[in-house]
């Protein structure tokens, strides 16, 4: 897709199909913001949720770099208090053909409303600074959820995601921003007592992911552990902490049991 001579061209044979926005004049102020890391497969799928008024959050089927698998459709939860994506691995092909109900959306390639990312940041920002890298979608999404929003996956929006070339670079930075930035998330979002009821699990997510690392990863625990009360002491907890993992039922997402809670 590219821009010739101020027209938005889908490839050589054609311009992508122009809707009129809402927005006319004076003060810009959209009713959906899309924060895409990574192209839409066409114009119209890409621009198709602007035109749906039922529309609040939603994520987009983000497929791998060759196609094949699907990278994310959305984030699930599992008992060790990790977000984790919807369909990692799966082909494109077992996606629901329908819209369906996730409990967060990867900012890889999501669809906000304007409202929502208003609501989710009363303290004037959306992202958190601190996180830098990593989690920092699932904190958006956690904290859209407390205040009453709701997710779902568009499988007719297809983006194709190359890979996370931070992480590809830097593999041990990255277990120790994932590591640090879940806790930041778990300790603003869910309450003291789930946490405490959860520990033992908690801890397991941090033990697996220093075992994947090798032998460099005797050092994350001992890199992520000891900040983890500094993080409990910085952390502004607003009303609505989260008393339990976010799920969705199979029914509402009509994914399988193993694929919705994964």
């Amino acid at each position: 897709m590219r821009i010739t001579e101020m027209d938005l061209l889908e490839s050589a044979d054609g311009e992508v199909e122009v809707a009129e926005s809402p927005n006319h004049g004076g003060i810009m102020a959209p009713e959906y913001l899309v924060i895409h890391y990574t192209a839409g497969r066409s114009g119209e799928s890409s621009a198709r949720h602007f035109m749906d008024p039922q529309a609040k959050a939603s994520a987009h089927i983000v497929l791998d770099r060759s196609g094949k698998r699907v990278d994310t459709a959305g984030l699930s939860w599992n008992d060790r208090g990790e977000a984790v994506p919807v369909l990692a691995g799966a082909d494109p092909s077992e996606a629901p053909r329908a819209a369906f109900e996730v409990t967060g959306v990867s900012a890889t390639a999501a669809l906000y409303r304007r409202e929502a990312l208003t609501d989710a940041a009363p303290h004037g920002r959306v992202f958190d600074d601190r996180f830098f890298a990593y989690y920092e979608d699932v904190d958006l999404s956690l904290r859209l959820a407390r205040a009453g929003w709701r997710f779902a996956c568009d499988p007719r929006a297809i983006a194709r995601h190359e890979g996370s070339r931070t992480g590809r670079r830097t593999p041990f930075r990255r277990a120790v921003w994932t590591a640090r930035n879940r806790w930041r998330t778990l300790l603003a979002n869910f309450s003291p007592r789930l946490l405490a009821r959860s520990l033992p699990g908690l801890l397991r997510a941090d033990l697996a992911h220093a075992r994947r690392l090798g032998v460099r990863g005797v050092a994350l625990p001992f890199l992520v552990w000891p900040w983890i009360p500094f993080f409990a002491l910085g952390t502004r907890r607003d009303a609505g902490l989260l008393a339990r993992w976010p799920a969705v039922g199979p029914a509402a997402t009509g994914l399988p049991a193993s694929a919705a809670g994964s």
